[in-house]
């Protein structure tokens, strides 16, 4: 059996495959039945590859304006900070209320000024998989 119809079979019993730390993950694992197990797992090789080659890198490519707002959301977080969203303002502010901010630089605070639409649509952004 091939990678790709070893993958569609564990999920038409309701696991997921994924990649973490190199390795591929069912979840959940008691989904599916012993033997479909042990072939995945003689599989492995082939799936990680399969699963690797499908992957997608999430943002916007480099040079993409928009890949700005998530570099902002990722050093917002490094810096210790949320962001919080108050009607139609993001504001970034220390997750922890007795530590100092001083991580949340005047400069970052500037860049989710400037960025205050499209953070907001992408921190506010249901995906089509949830929505109704």
């Amino acid at each position: 059996m091939s990678a790709a119809e070893l993958i569609t079979k564990a999920e038409r019993y309701g696991a997921h495959l994924g990649i973490e730390d190199g390795r591929v993950y069912v979840d959940p694992p008691a989904a599916i039945p012993r033997d479909l197990y042990r072939e995945l797992k003689s599989h492995a090789g082939e799936l990680l590859e399969l699963l690797t080659a499908c992957q997608t890198d999430p943002l916007p490519p480099e040079g993409d304006p928009r890949r700005a707002v998530f570099e902002i959301i990722d050093e917002v977080w490094e810096a210790g900070g949320w962001l919080l969203i108050t009607g139609d303002r993001v504001r970034a502010v220390p997750r922890d209320a007795g530590a100092p901010s001083d991580r949340l630089t005047l400069e970052l605070l500037a860049r989710v000024d400037t960025y205050q639409a499209e953070l907001l649509r992408a921190l506010t952004r249901v995906p089509k998989s949830v929505q109704t």
